[in-house]
């Protein structure tokens, strides 16, 4: 019992943000949910499931974080690396709410620019999406190892150059992945359009980032390049 008792406060510390936990899944969550259903705009519940799970884990880690302080180690606490672990978590929580947000839903991104007068189609809102998704991984992970003391401009110089690597091994691809963005601006021809180029001619299904499929009159189905796309006559 003398072993156990001066763990007793640190237990009961972890314990009570183990119910916070448990009430902020079950009751908190779902009333915020409530709450942004009933507001006029129509990404709040995006928001909300966004911040969900990086919450959760943020309120286990205080909640160890804390338990510890209160605990016989309680010196442990103060050193460097839990320190780092802490705002390396605060981190992630961040960064985990902006990734979701660019990964569950391009809603909020769509209804932002729709506000300031600019107008994005599906499409061209996925492509958006998948390189802020990109973006906002590079910079948790730079922060994250900038946190642990690591030399970031090492890393930012072999980021770059594994870049230009992937480019320069996957230059199709990116020709039509940018392809395909500008035949989402230019909208030469959009889905449901019958058209004739590069010696393909029938009814456009779907444009994705690679390729464009085009129904033939036979009922075929061809996938046509978007880097062949843009730099070809369409009728």
């Amino acid at each position: 019992m003398n072993f156990i008792e001066p763990w007793l406060p640190a237990l009961a510390i972890f314990l009570g943000f183990i119910l916070i936990r448990i009430i902020f899944r079950s009751v908190i969550f779902k009333f915020l949910r409530i709450f942004a259903n009933k507001l006029p705009f129509t990404t709040n519940e995006d928001i909300v499931d966004a911040a969900n799970h990086p919450l959760q884990f943020l309120i286990l880690i205080l909640g160890l974080y804390f338990a510890l302080l209160a605990s016989p180690l309680s010196y442990l606490a103060y050193y460097a690396v839990i320190q780092q672990l802490i705002r390396s978590s605060i981190l992630i929580t961040v960064f985990w709410t902006m990734f979701n947000l660019a990964t569950t839903t391009h809603n909020l991104l769509v209804t932002l620019l729709s506000f300031l007068g600019i107008q994005l189609e599906e499409s061209l809102a996925n492509i958006v999406s998948a390189f802020l998704r990109f973006f906002i991984a590079a910079i948790a992970l730079a922060m994250i190892v900038s946190e642990w003391g690591y030399d970031i401009n090492g890393f930012i110089a072999g980021l770059s150059l594994g870049g230009l690597a992937i480019s320069l091994a996957a230059k199709d691809a990116l020709a039509n992945v940018f392809g395909s963005i500008l035949i989402i601006m230019d909208k030469p021809f959009m889905v449901g359009d019958w058209i004739s180029a590069n010696g393909v001619e029938g009814t456009v299904e779907k444009i994705s980032l690679r390729s464009t499929s085009v129904r033939t009159f036979p009922q075929a189905l061809v996938y046509v390049p978007n880097s062949l796309l843009s730099n070809t006559p369409i009728t």
